[in-house]
This record gives structure tokens, C-alpha cells and sequence, in this order.
């Protein structure tokens, strides 16, 4: 197999799954309650559509490569990829869906690794170095908002145990 034709696979298939993901996220921000989660979402669903537009680009530009250089290019797409759907899983969950997103983005950061190993053209690279900042950017921000957030704000709408019991003591 060609280096050009290994690359078309990778790039497909990152494309693929970007565009399955961005659509599981835009699902979840027509459906979000919260403000703060609805932007995560929404952000993170742009920025995936932007990246699924940069890869197609990339395809484009390698296909037309390959017509040069004579080599038949296979057109057949990549089976739809096993993905979860986000939204079906845990609608109301706002730590379901934080844990799944933290889950995807933490998968995805390995995805990036490996085609940024096997790929070695600088543009491809610039795109997917670009893409994997990114996206450790977005767990930065997961781990900032996370779920022991989410917790702390709960507990503190009802007194825990432990704080019921040292205010009958005093």
C-alpha cells in the first residue's frame, strides 16, 4: 500500500468519526438545559465541523494526487464506525455526558497520535497537530467544569449527613 493511499484511509476515517461526534454533540446542545453545557457543546460541535471541513480538503487534495500518479483510487467509504450515540445513552445525565464527551476527546487525542506517527506529509501533520492541541485543550476544559462540579453544587443543596449531625451537637 501506497504512503498517499494509507493516508487517504487515515483521513477518511478521522473524517468519519469527527462527523459522527459533531453531530452527537449538536443533538446534545438542541437538548441541553444548561447554559454552561449547551455552549461546551455547541463550541465543541463547530470546532469538530471545522476540522471535518479541513480533512476533506486534505482528501481532495491526496485523490487528485493519486489520479496523477495513475493509481486507482478506491471511492469505498469506511463502514460507519461503532460509535455511541451520546445522546441516546444519557439524555438527562449532565455527568454521563461529561464522562462520554471526557471518554470520545481522550480516544480521539490517541487517534490523532497515531495518524500524526504514520503520516508524514507537513501540511496532513500541520492539520492533525493542530486538531490534537485542540483537543486537549477541550479536556483542560472538561476537567475544569467536570463532574466534581456538578457534584459540589448538588451537595450543597442539601446538607450532608455529617453536617446535619455537628449542628445538633453544638
Amino acid at each position: 500500500m501506497n504512503s498517499r493511499e494509507k493516508n487517504l484511509r487515515i483521513l477518511r476515517s478521522l473524517k468519519y468519526k469527527n462527523l459522527a461526534h459533531q453531530k452527537d454533540y449538536q443533538q446534545i446542545t438542541q437538548h441541553a438545559d444548561r447554559l454552561l453545557i449547551k455552549s461546551f457543546f455547541l463550541n465543541l460541535s463547530n470546532q469538530k465541523e471545522n476540522f471535518a471541513a479541513k480533512l476533506q480538503q486534505e482528501i481532495e487534495r491526496t485523490e487528485k494526487e493519486l489520479l496523477q500518479d495513475s493509481i486507482p483510487v478506491f471511492s469505498k467509504a469506511p463502514s460507519e464506525e461503532k460509535t455511541i450515540p451520546l445522546l441516546k445513552t444519557s439524555r438527562h445525565e449532565r455527568h454521563g455526558l461529561i464522562k462520554e464527551c471526557y471518554r470520545r476527546e481522550k480516544r480521539n487525542v490517541l487517534l490523532y497520535n497515531y495518524a500524526l506517527s504514520h503520516i508524514s506529509e507537513s501540511g496532513l501533520r500541520e492539520v492533525l497537530t493542530f486538531q490534537k492541541n485542540k483537543t486537549k485543550s477541550w479536556l483542560r476544559e472538561i476537567k475544569c467544569m467536570g463532574i466534581r462540579v456538578y457534584e459540589d453544587i448538588e451537595g450543597a443543596l442539601e446538607p450532608s449527613p455529617f453536617e446535619f449531625n455537628t449542628k445538633i451537637k453544638t
